[in-house]
C-alpha cells in the first residue's frame, strides 16, 4: 500500500488551543492520575502530521477517531468535539480516580498500554500519521513493557496471555496474565491459517486490514467475533459475523472499506464493494442524506 505524503505543519490555531497550557499548569491530581496526563502530554497531545489530498486527515483526525475507538463507539462521535485533549482527560482521569489506592496503577498501565495499542491497530488512522508519531510511544511505561521475554512461551493478545507454540500450530490456549491459569469459560480451541494470521497481527499491534477479513469464511468470522466477546479483545468486534445484527454487520463492512480507502488503498473491488455499501447504509438510513452526499463528493474528488 502506498503511503500518503505527509505535511507535519498543522493548522497553528488548532495546535494553541489543543496545546495551550497544558503541561505549565499546576496538577490538581495524585499521583497517580498525574502520572496519566504525563503519560498523554507526551504521546497523545503531542500527535502531528496531516496528510494531503482530497481527504484531509491531521493530528486531531486521530485524536478523535482514537478516542471513539477507545469507547467502542461510531468513529464520527467526537468529530466536532473542539477541545479533544479535554475530553481525553475527563474520560481516562475519573476511572482511575474511582479506584482504591492500591490498584490506581494498575488500571493506569492498563489505560496506557490500550491507548498505545488502539493507536497502532485502528484501521481510521492513516498509516502515515501512524509512522511520523510512532516514537512517541517509544517510552518506559512504568513497571511494563509491550514485548515478550524472549524465554517466555506466552504472548500478549488483549489483556490475555497465549501459548505462542501452541497457536503458531493452530490451537488458541490462552491463560490468565495473573497466574497463567485457564480463563473460566474459555477451552482451547484449534483455529485456522486465518484466524491465527490475525490474532499475530494483534500481538504485533499491526492494522487488521480489509483484506484480512475479506478472505474469512463465514465460520471464521463468528470464531473470531466470539473470541474477541469472551477475551473482551475490542479489535475483533468489528468482525462482520452472522452473530450480530444485518445493521452492525453493515456498519462494520462501512467503516472498514472506509478505512482502507482513507489509508490509500484503490482497488477497484474494494471501491465496488464500498459505493454498494454505501448506497445501503443510506437506504437503511444508517446515514443520513447529507452524509451521503459528503462521501460521494469525496469520491468524485478523488476520481473513483
Amino acid at each position: 500500500m502506498e503511503k500518503e505524503d505527509i505535511n507535519i505543519e498543522e493548522d497553528e490555531e488548532e495546535k494553541k488551543q489543543e496545546n495551550r497550557g497544558a503541561e505549565d499548569r499546576p496538577s490538581p491530581f495524585e499521583e497517580e492520575e498525574q502520572k496519566f496526563m504525563s503519560f498523554l502530554n507526551k504521546t497523545i497531545f503531542k500527535l502531528a502530521g496531516k496528510t494531503k489530498g482530497p481527504i484531509k486527515f491531521g493530528a486531531n483526525d486521530a485524536k478523535k477517531f482514537l478516542l471513539s475507538e477507545l469507547l467502542n463507539q461510531p468513529p464520527e462521535t467526537y468529530r466536532f468535539t473542539p477541545k479533544i485533549n479535554d475530553k481525553y482527560r475527563d474520560v481516562f482521569i475519573p476511572i482511575i480516580e474511582s479506584q482504591e489506592e492500591g490498584d490506581k496503577r494498575d488500571v493506569r498501565l492498563q489505560l496506557q498500554e490500550q491507548i498505545k495499542k488502539k493507536f497502532f491497530r485502528s484501521v481510521n488512522i492513516p498509516d502515515s500519521i501512524k509512522d511520523l508519531n510512532s516514537k512517541l510511544f517509544d517510552i518506559k511505561i512504568d513497571g511494563t513493557g509491550y514485548g515478550v521475554v524472549n524465554n517466555d512461551p506466552y504472548i500478549n493478545i488483549g489483556k490475555y496471555l497465549v501459548h505462542k507454540h501452541h497457536l503458531l500450530g493452530g490451537k488458541l490456549q490462552v491463560r490468565s496474565p495473573v497466574n497463567h491459569n485457564q480463563i473460566h469459560g474459555f477451552k482451547s480451541q484449534n483455529i485456522t491459517i486465518n484466524i491465527k494470521n490475525i490474532l499475530l497481527k494483534l500481538n504485533k499491534n499491526e492494522t487488521i486490514s480489509f483484506n484480512d477479513v475479506d478472505k474469512l469464511s463465514e465460520t471464521e468470522k463468528n470464531q473470531l467475533y466470539t473470541i474477541g466477546k469472551k477475551l473482551h479483545i475490542t479489535e475483533l468486534f468489528d468482525i462482520p459475523s452472522t452473530l450480530k445484527s444485518n445493521e452492525d454487520k453493515l456498519k462494520d463492512e462501512f467503516y472498514l472499506l472506509r478505512g482502507s480507502i482513507m489509508a490509500g488503498n484503490n482497488n477497484p473491488d474494494l471501491l465496488r464493494k464500498f459505493k454498494i455499501v454505501l448506497l445501503k447504509m443510506k437506504n437503511n438510513k444508517l446515514i443520513t442524506l447529507q452524509e451521503y452526499n459528503e462521501v460521494l463528493n469525496i469520491l468524485l474528488e478523488m476520481d473513483i
